[in-house]
């Protein structure tokens, strides 16, 4: 698979080997390179913007007037898997809310929308727990590689 980083937003220099390296342990962990035939030049895109191209987005396509932190397309196909979409705006508001590096939660924005390409959801109770749990022990995967 082809994991193609687009930074749109000026404020945060985004590492694109570190991004990649994060979809692939996302993916790995998810058993679903092991598990699914992806075509090879399948591509998933990885795309950084602020607030304004996220509310766009959000608005467009789901009918919600206001900004995000991660919105996903998936869009399956033998040629494109799908997008994430991640606002650096609204991960920087939510780090300093939560307390942690931005490096974090932008690191939880990119997993969190890769899961929700593979199928994980968060609506019910029982399906929230599993994807949390995933997510959190591949946060504390990454976080451990090099920025």
């Amino acid at each position: 698979m082809k994991i193609l980083i687009h930074n749109l937003q000026r404020t945060v220099k985004i590492n694109n080997d570190y991004v990649q390296k994060v979809v692939r342990k996302t993916l790995k962990a998810s058993n679903y390179l092991v598990n699914n035939k992806i075509e090879k030049n399948a591509e998933m895109n990885i795309v950084f913007v602020d607030n304004r191209y996220i509310k766009h987005l959000n608005k467009k396509y789901l009918n919600k007037n206001r900004p995000t932190d991660v919105i996903c397309f998936l869009i399956g196909g033998n040629d494109m898997f799908g997008d994430v979409f991640v606002s650096v705006e609204q991960a920087k508001k939510q780090a300093k809310e939560q307390g942690h590096l931005l490096k974090k939660e932008l690191t939880l924005l990119v997993i969190h929308g890769v899961l929700h390409l593979l199928g994980y959801d968060h609506m019910e109770e029982k399906e929230n727990f599993i994807m949390r749990k995933k997510e959190d022990n591949i946060l504390q995967s990454c976080l451990k590689l090099n920025y």
